[in-house]
């Protein structure tokens, strides 16, 4: 068993996953290297909670298990051509984070060390490898269309998942450098802070902000607390201080100032269009519509100014969720209870399969009550326990290596409610996983 199972195999697993996924971005077959590698990782996971399980362990699986098995069995009966194995693939993604999560929580008892943060060190320094050397090749991804205006990926194919595993990285690896003097922490933490300016995404810049300027801010209040840390106020947070204040001066220049103005151009434009088209009811053509762009805008301020907002933040994602709620609402009591599936329905007389990308709705709506339950029930008893021994002991959050990773938390959990791309997504949910387990260990919680 220890053969199979111990820290050196799972530190391997993280420091590879990036590599994972560039090849399976690189590598163009009809199942990917990353649907492969994570199922080996999935069978891997189940069969630790199976020889480790105890009563409640078997209850929770098995119950997920016959939800499985109805969702599938129920929508292939009431949905003609319906795809199983298109099924299987999204359960897989649903299930894909409680399953990892139980795996670390069982995984990583009382006797069990956590991984060391230098595993994320190395893990960052991959990451950071592939970015400069598809920059230096021209092989780099861009994150929307123009590299160099729009953002780049690097070798990774989504921008959006990328962003949120830096969020995490970049917390671990504050955290080593805080803990020990070491070159290559920096050298990660510098990498990783260009990476998430040159990515594009707002997620990614605004948690460079906040993990930071937050830190700092957090730390120098800390200070008044316990005089002692004034001693160690100038060690790495005056570097912290100048990384998050330097983005916000090269701000002007950054990918994401580019992407804004165009998505708030966009929010002009549907306030543009939806009023002409309102007082013209012919068919026109784009200039038409446009001869009185001007005179819409100014004649429409306050709503050219909500669209802008909305359209910036929610980037059509509030309209997809609108969207969702009305085939929610009007579904079967089967599908509210298992999903709507993303097959099978219509909007407008169109094919509608389109995710909100705001993961608890998102598990609700095409998932069902039942798997949203049953996919954060156990998220939701660890955060209550690290919570409750936070407050027993307000000590916790003096100690860096809990504060940075509960900052990258408290972004996951705002992702996962505004913007996706975190529990259905396993290259992500992972991360998530072992951040849970992370602080749930380090605010010294017991369990079985």
């Amino acid at each position: 068993m220890e053969k199979l199972y111990n820290n050196k195999i799972l530190t391997i697993f993280f420091i590879i996953q990036p590599i994972i996924d560039i090849l399976t971005n690189v590598i163009n077959v009809s199942v990917s290297i990353g649907i492969i590698f994570r199922a080996i990782f999935l069978l891997y996971a189940l069969t630790y909670i199976f020889i480790k399980g105890n009563k409640w362990t078997y209850i929770y699986v098995g119950i997920s298990s016959l939800y499985c098995l109805i969702n599938l069995i129920g929508h292939a009966k009431m949905i003609d051509g319906f795809s199983v194995t298109s099924q299987m693939n999204s359960l897989i993604h649903l299930v894909y984070f409680p399953v990892t999560l139980l795996f670390f929580y069982k995984y990583f008892k009382k006797e069990k060390d956590l991984l060391n943060n230098n595993t994320f060190v190395m893990t960052s320094l991959v990451i950071g490898a592939s970015l400069v050397l598809s920059m230096l090749t021209k092989t780099n991804i861009c994150s929307y269309t123009k590299c160099i205006l729009h953002g780049t990926t690097g070798w990774f194919n989504s921008a959006n998942e990328y962003g949120i595993i830096l969020v995490f990285l970049l917390s671990m690896c504050m955290t080593y450098m805080m803990k020990k003097k070491s070159v290559r922490s920096i050298i990660a933490y510098l990498i990783l802070s260009a990476y998430m300016v040159l990515l594009g995404t707002k997620t990614a810049y605004i948690s460079l902000l906040f993990i930071n300027l937050g830190y700092v801010g957090f730390f120098i209040v800390s200070c008044f607390i316990d005089k002692k840390r004034f001693k160690k106020l100038y060690k790495y947070n005056m570097l912290f201080l100048v990384v998050g204040i330097s983005a916000i001066v090269f701000y002007p220049m950054t990918p994401l100032k580019y992407n804004v103005d165009l998505r708030a151009q966009d929010g002009v434009e549907k306030v543009v269009d939806e009023n002409v088209k309102e007082d013209i009811d012919i068919d026109i053509s784009k200039e038409d519509l446009h001869d009185n762009y001007q005179e819409v805008i100014d004649n429409n301020q306050d709503e050219v100014k909500s669209s802008q907002i909305r359209t910036v933040a929610f980037n059509g994602r509030d309209e997809f969720l609108s969207v969702n709620k009305k085939l929610y609402k009007e579904s079967s009591l089967f599908d509210k209870f298992f999903g709507i599936t993303n097959q099978g329905h219509t909007y407008e007389n169109q094919p509608w399969n389109t995710l909100s990308e705001m993961d608890f709705f998102d598990v609700l709506f095409y998932y069902g009550i039942f798997a949203f339950i049953l996919d954060i029930v156990l998220m939701m008893y660890i955060m209550v326990n690290i919570l409750i021994n936070l407050f027993k002991k307000l000590d916790f959050l003096m100690d860096s290596s809990i504060a940075l990773p509960g900052m990258s938390l408290f972004v996951f959990l705002l992702v996962m409610w505004f913007a996706g791309h975190v529990l259905l997504q396993p290259a992500v949910g992972i991360y998530l996983a072992y951040l849970l387990i992370y602080l749930y260990r380090k605010v010294g919680v017991k369990h079985e």
